[in-house]
């Protein structure tokens, strides 16, 4: 039964007049009349009768019907409530990931902020390596990461990184604290950390972080004949913690020093390029309102 068409038999049982139903309905008059003879013609029954005034009444059949046309009607709007109400609460779902190594981000802080924007989200957060960044999008796990520009390191056209301007991450020289080649830093500049020219850590073992070593995005090999590759930043700060060798660390990756004892940390002479932050998501997915204001928050949010 169209719904549509139950509102033509409710419209004219409400304004008692064809012409006022069809006023009402915003339909032409002779259409609304051949719809209701038709009706009335194909089912066998009589829903008005005419009274003084050419007001059209109700007879028995008409009021049976009537009566559940409203009910069909109520929950038919019912439905469509329920429906507009899973639509909102999509809208304001957000399944995000962190790469791993930027999971210490998600503190109770930035939660905090979000809800106050957004007291209905409904927040999902993952964990995840960069490695599987394309995977978990793809299979619809998550909508967003909040990651740095790793999509170099796909083949996937339809990775999109939106980055954020602001949220730019700078690296630091990270060396066994006990190691000699402290003593040859410069005096710290305006930041906290002390100026060391890496140049003259050519003799130590570089432990790099190689995000998918079975990819060929890794990066160049540095000048140094001695390097370990790790895939992931804990264990970089573990082996300089462990005396191995030097590093360089992100400054966001600071907070997964476990002991500050063992490592020292220092602005490279040499200044390199900051890393710029953001989300990656699929092209395909647009970003909702209640995303787009997660992604204002994390450019603005002082972990980075």
């Amino acid at each position: 039964m169209q719904i549509k068409k139950i509102d033509y038999i409710l419209a004219i049982a409400e304004e008692g007049s064809i012409s006022r139903a069809a006023e009402r309905l915003m339909v032409a008059q002779p259409s609304l009349s051949r719809y209701l003879s038709s009706f009335e013609r194909e089912n066998h029954v009589q829903l008005f009768e005419r009274r003084k005034g050419n007001r059209l009444a109700l007879t028995r059949q008409g009021q049976l019907y009537v009566a559940y046309a409203r009910r069909v009607r109520a929950q038919t709007n019912l439905v469509f409530q329920e429906m507009a109400a899973a639509a909102q609460a999509q809208e304001n779902a957000i399944r995000i990931a962190f790469t791993t190594n930027n999971a210490s981000m998600h503190t109770d802080a930035f939660e905090a902020q979000l809800r106050r924007q957004y007291p209905d989200a409904q927040l999902h957060v993952h964990s995840i390596h960069v490695a599987f960044i394309e995977e978990t999008l793809t299979q619809g796990t998550v909508d967003l990461v909040i990651t740095k520009d790793y999509t170099r390191l796909f083949d996937n056209d339809d990775l999109v990184f939106e980055p954020f301007p602001k949220a730019l991450t700078s690296f630091l020289i990270a060396l066994p604290a006990d190691d000699p080649h402290c003593a040859l830093a410069e005096p710290a500049g305006t930041g906290p950390y002390p100026v060391l020219d890496a140049d003259l850590l050519g003799d130590m073992q570089l432990i790099r972080l190689i995000h998918m070593p079975n990819k060929r995005e890794q990066y160049d090999p540095p000048p140094v004949e001695r390097y370990m590759d790790v895939t992931t930043a804990a264990d970089v700060i573990r082996f300089v913690e462990k005396g191995v060798g030097y590093a360089f660390i992100v400054s966001s990756y600071t907070e997964l020093i476990t002991r500050p004892e063992r490592i020292r940390l220092f602005v490279p002479k040499k200044k390199l390029g900051p890393l710029v932050n953001g989300c990656t998501h699929l092209r395909s997915h647009t970003l909702s309102e209640c995303e787009k204001a997660l992604c204002r928050i994390m450019e603005a949010f002082p972990c980075w």
